[in-house]
């Protein structure tokens, strides 16, 4: 029998600021804060993130128990059901928050783009508009992250609904794996693009940072 791939790798966070200008009021400084106020928004971020992959592994569990009970063990199969679809619709409510958390700090990230417009120094300008247009790509690539990992969560709960028929087939079982599965390898996908957004952004946040500390 087909196993669920549920293997979602962690998502990458916005560094924290290593400089903050004592100018706060020049245009350097109120790009730092604004990034700044935006790592804050994912605080708990990564805390979410360990909670949603300790769920998934847990369900993994039920998912082998419920496969492995015979028709007669209805109360086994019943509570089985009733867990799994708690734990899904959890990690669904952990993705929501997840999702607000992403949003709060891309839309603070962007209040940067006034002070950026009125940075004197050209490279300085063109490091923040890195940063800047990786930020607006990280936002859409953790919103599909979000769209596929809600459309696979139904598709789960689907499923595990379709155990109460007694005379549920293999082959069928095997038709809501396959979609179930699909669903996760675009989430996998979606993140990854994520992480390398997050990435782009935190090395021209850096450089930034440093060019500034250089010019202080």
């Amino acid at each position: 029998m087909h196993k669920m791939n549920k293997k979602i790798t962690g998502a990458a966070v916005i560094t924290l600021s290593a400089v903050m200008l004592s100018a706060c009021g020049s245009p350097e400084g109120n790009i730092q804060n604004h990034w700044s106020e935006a790592a804050g928004a994912e605080e708990e971020f990564s805390e979410k993130d360990k909670k949603l992959t300790q769920l998934a592994k847990e369900e993994q569990n039920v998912f082998e128990n419920l496969t492995s009970y015979e028709n007669e063990e209805q109360k086994k199969i019943k509570s089985s059901i009733e867990k799994a679809v708690s734990s899904v619709k959890e990690r669904k409510e952990l993705m929501e928050e997840e999702k607000e958390e992403i949003n709060k700090a891309y839309d603070e990230a962007m209040e940067a783009g006034e002070p950026i417009n009125n940075l004197e120094n050209e490279k300085m300008t063109k490091k923040a508009q890195q940063a800047q247009q990786a930020m607006e790509k990280r936002n859409e690539a953790f919103n599909s992250v979000h769209g596929a990992y809600t459309e696979a969560a139904d598709k789960e709960i689907e499923m595990y609904e379709s155990f109460t028929d007694e005379n549920l087939e293999l082959e069928s079982l095997e038709k809501h794996l396959d979609k179930i599965n699909s669903s996760y390898k675009k989430v996998e996908s979606f993140r990854d693009s994520f992480n390398t957004e997050t990435k782009s952004f935190n090395e021209a946040k850096n450089a930034f940072e440093e060019m500034v500390e250089a010019e202080s």
